[in-house]
């Protein structure tokens, strides 16, 4: 599966992008899920991407190497936004570690552009469907939940629309996800009510005095505190 975290408000980016490294490498003190105990051989080492607002719009970086192996991700600690989506990729399928398959995913749809990250997988990709002037760029069930999610999301009430649509998927392991516009980050969590590993799929979201997080994992040094989004809801950030 992955790990994605996103933050909005006054930040900097360096301590988001060293919460994702730790994430991703399995070596976050802070926090201990069912898992812990795979060390190495639970590195989230298929990609990252990160997905940040800029002057003109949603801007995005991705690459198929890991993030705690990667100079270009340190790079990104100069960015200055207010709002920022990152995502580290886990995948026992190798063939599909490109970087048309690596998260966030971006696509415009009625004047609207939003980037999106998801954790878990949904088996039974045939209830997808989306818009015809939308075209998947990649191959992996994430990009076409993004795509059928914007597709019958309603701009007015963009957390109650997507948890209404991803009310109705079934077969997956987890609906954990993030999704941006410019204005505004939506949170949903849920996963499958019969997994072995409920803390693994548990989103956090973290509220400090300038920013609020989100995040597969409570993490250090983000200066916020923590509580559990319940399975089933979906949380609205205004950006």
């Amino acid at each position: 599966m992955c790990r994605m975290l996103a933050a909005v408000g006054r930040f900097e980016m360096a301590p988001l992008l060293s919460a994702l490294r730790a994430m991703a490498g399995n070596d976050n003190g802070a926090y201990e899920h069912e898992l812990r105990h795979l060390g190495a051989d639970l590195k989230h080492d298929s990609g990252w991407g990160v997905a940040y607002r800029d002057g003109t719009g949603l801007t995005r970086r991705r690459r198929t190497a890991p993030c705690f192996a990667d100079d270009a991700f340190g790079e990104l600690s100069a960015v200055d936004t207010g709002m920022a989506l990152l995502h580290a990729r886990r995948t026992k399928e190798p063939d599909t570690i490109t970087p048309a398959n690596t998260h966030p995913f971006i696509a415009a749809l009625h004047g609207e552009t939003y980037a999106f990250c998801h954790n878990g997988e949904v088996t039974d990709r045939s209830q997808f469907s989306w818009d015809r002037s939308l075209q998947a760029e990649g191959s992996i069930d994430s990009e076409e939940l993004f795509l059928h999610l914007i597709t019958r999301l309603d701009s007015a009430r963009p957390a109650s629309s997507l948890r209404e649509t991803l009310a109705q998927i079934h077969d997956f392991t987890s609906l954990n996800c993030l999704l941006a516009s410019r204005s505004t980050l939506v949170a949903y969590s849920r996963f499958d009510p019969g997994t072995t590993r409920p803390l693994y799929y548990t989103l956090w979201h973290g509220v400090g005095e300038s920013v609020q997080v989100v995040s597969s994992e409570v993490v250090d040094g983000l200066g916020v505190e923590w509580r559990r989004i319940p399975s089933g809801e979906a949380l609205e950030i205004p950006a």
